[in-house]
């Protein structure tokens, strides 16, 4: 049976110029590979400069990878088939005041993703699907005549799901998320983010920084150091049993006990 994702030999890397004749390869994230499935939440964890987030940004077409291969049910997305592959794999940025317009009304902003990928939209269906999204991450219809300003950090969030699931995609990519949340409103991301992945199937890859989150939340966690994946397996078997000295760092750091 096909893996929804699977991700084979993905790598980036970004060519830095030093004076007028010298170029220099810099290595984001070396050639890594993964599966994920259906209804599946994969972490992706690391220290900063690991390469996660831009491993983030790759999978869902923000940057294009330097090697490799994306393939959604079977089908290599490759950059000629970007705007299939908006409808499929979505993102949601670490900080919403900023991936948010301050400028743009929330209907206006959910409207943006479906004008650019679903012309075949009447301006009554797309209305209708606006209306559905908001309900759907709690938020009422009412809302779509609000600027992100006069929106709380739990609201400017559940926009920037709704923004996401509007175009009924496969896959989220969530970068960080949670990070700049107090915990009551961390709490109730979370558990809508559980509420939509079992009432609709879509699969989650979460950069977290988080362990105890990420133990709560997901199936399969990947571990990066400099670039490079260094664990990848199981979470509860990766958390309970890390093999990698980074892992068992990390797992430290945060003060999470490793369960034999």
């Amino acid at each position: 049976m096909t893996s929804l994702l699977n991700v084979s030999n993905l790598s980036k890397s970004f060519i830095q110029h030093q004076g007028f004749f010298r170029k220099k390869e810099v290595m984001a994230f070396a050639p890594l590979s993964f599966d994920l499935e259906r209804g599946e939440t994969l972490a992706i964890v690391g220290e900063s400069g690991s390469g996660k987030s831009t491993l983030a940004k790759v999978l869902t077409g923000v940057m294009k990878p330097t090697t490799g291969h994306i393939r959604i049910d079977g089908i290599n997305h490759s950059v000629q088939q970007h705007e299939k592959r908006c409808k499929q794999i979505r993102m949601i940025f670490q900080d919403p005041n900023t991936s948010l317009n301050p400028r743009a009304r929330i209907g206006r902003i959910l409207e943006a993703p479906l004008s650019l990928n679903n012309s075949e939209l009447t301006p009554e269906q797309t209305q209708q699907r606006i209306e559905d999204t908001l309900k759907k991450v709690g938020l009422l219809p009412e809302h779509e005549a609000f600027y992100p300003i006069m929106l709380s950090s739990s609201q400017k969030q559940r926009v920037a799901l709704a923004r996401a699931l509007i175009l009924d995609p496969k896959i989220i990519v969530a970068d960080e998320v949670l990070a700049t949340l107090d915990v009551s409103v961390r709490s109730q991301i979370i558990n809508l983010v559980l509420q939509v992945q079992k009432e609709r199937g879509i699969s989650f890859i979460m950069v977290a920084h988080n362990i105890g989150i990420v133990r709560h939340i997901s199936d399969k966690i990947l571990v990066m150091h400099e670039g490079q994946m260094v664990e990848y397996g199981d979470t509860l078997q990766v958390l309970n049993d890390p093999q990698h000295i980074v892992t068992k760092r990390i797992l430290l750091n945060q003060k999470i006990q490793i369960r034999k």
